[in-house]
């Protein structure tokens, strides 16, 4: 199964997906700085840039996807019996580690050089927000599916200390959604920032409305929810005490974050 063993997957060009998809990311990137000048005609509408940028958005998730897999993946070897005493051989801890800090800082941050107004301007009055946050909800949710945690939850119970755990998935995931909160250096949480950590919170809150009795995702979404509210108060009372500065947009952004956590842990 391909969104199990990610050494099967279409486009498949090597045994470490991560740094298939970091060489993969540079190309895309490339094809964006020539986007205009590669689809715009004097004379002619933008339906063919707009097009094509649609289609690096596809590819830039399709490729970020075969990261995602690597997370809770195991290999699928010696499929017959005879051929050895194990079929299935989780992934390494650190490897998945990695999948996971690649993911933050290129899927689940700003995509920078696809966000340029040269190409946004061209495309849409209402610029490619909503686009590019399909696109991370996409990876996010599937990095959080119960499927995953309760894979890698059976695994842990199997691997022990060995394995990559649905705890350290989502203390990596808290550090890198939120680490403005955590580092207590930024004055500003850009829009796309503010729309990722807004559907996190979503998909943690839908865990608990709508809780599946088969996983762990439940309880995490839990614990997440409650740390992440102490986060934003904590950072409060920095603010408070001349310690960080943010803007009037991003503090009313946390606390909007905010009340959404109590509503969700403490539904009236």
């Amino acid at each position: 199964n391909s969104s199990i063993d990610s050494t099967q997957q279409t486009e498949d060009l090597g045994a470490n997906a991560v740094e298939a998809t970091r060489l993969g990311l540079k190309n895309l990137e490339r094809v964006a700085g020539y986007l205009v000048k590669a689809t715009a005609r004097k004379g002619e509408d933008y339906s063919l840039l707009s097009n094509m940028y649609n289609q690096l958005l596809n590819q830039w998730k399709r490729e970020m996807g075969h990261v995602v897999n690597v997370v809770g993946g195991v290999k699928e070897i010696n499929l017959y019996y005879g051929d050895a005493e194990q079929r299935y051989f989780p992934g390494a801890a650190d490897y998945q580690s990695n999948a996971v800090t690649f993911l933050l800082s290129n899927a689940l941050s700003t995509p920078e050089k696809f966000v340029t107004s040269d190409i946004v301007r061209r495309i849409s009055q209402e610029g490619v927000a909503s686009n590019v946050l399909s696109a991370q909800k996409v990876i996010l949710s599937s990095l959080i599916s119960s499927a995953r945690i309760k894979r890698m939850s059976e695994l842990t119970e199997v691997e022990g200390d060995k394995a990559y755990s649905p705890t350290t998935l989502f203390a990596n995931l808290r550090n890198g959604l939120f680490r403005e909160l955590i580092k207590g250096k930024t004055s500003e949480i850009d829009l796309y920032r503010r729309n990722l950590q807004r559907s996190y919170i979503g998909m943690l809150t839908k865990a608990l409305q709508n809780p599946v009795t088969d996983s762990d995702l439940p309880a995490h979404a839990r614990a997440e929810l409650a740390t992440i509210v102490e986060l934003i108060r904590e950072y409060d009372a920095r603010g408070k005490n001349g310690k960080t500065k943010w803007s009037k947009l991003t503090g009313a952004h946390l606390s909007d974050l905010a009340a959404r956590i109590q509503q969700a842990l403490d539904p009236k």
